[in-house]
């Protein structure tokens, strides 16, 4: 009866030291989340939402922005603010109004040769 009564001792402590090691991975897991929203929210320009969701809606719209100024550039090769042209004003006024120019989004300056364009990032 004795080695009966330990067994169910064992199999409970090892139940609860299962649920308590659940419990903490679990809490590794958000903290290791939280961490990560913390710093998308430190890369977002103007991003000044308190919760993971509005941060993560931030960073969705800042993204989707990158890539239509990244579009927008690929037109010419030529970066939309340095447009001398006016035939590119109208151009630089929608880009402009549309991603709200930051001086935090990295510039991807091209280099045209014949009809192919050589990119450089510098950030």
């Amino acid at each position: 009866m004795t080695s009966r009564r330990n067994e169910d001792d064992l199999q409970q402590c090892s139940k609860a030291s299962s649920v308590e090691m659940h419990k903490m991975s679990e809490r590794r897991r958000r903290d290791r989340i939280a961490k990560k929203v913390k710093v998308l929210e430190e890369l977002i320009p103007n991003c000044n939402k308190s919760g993971r969701v509005s941060v993560l809606d931030q960073a969705i719209q800042h993204i989707q922005a990158l890539q239509h100024q990244i579009q927008v550039m690929s037109m010419d090769g030529i970066p939309a603010w340095h447009s001398a042209s006016p035939l590119l004003a109208g151009r630089n006024q929608i880009m402009q109004s549309t991603l709200q120019f930051n001086p935090y989004v990295p510039i991807i300056p091209r280099i045209a040769i014949g009809s192919f364009f050589w990119f450089w990032n510098i950030y």
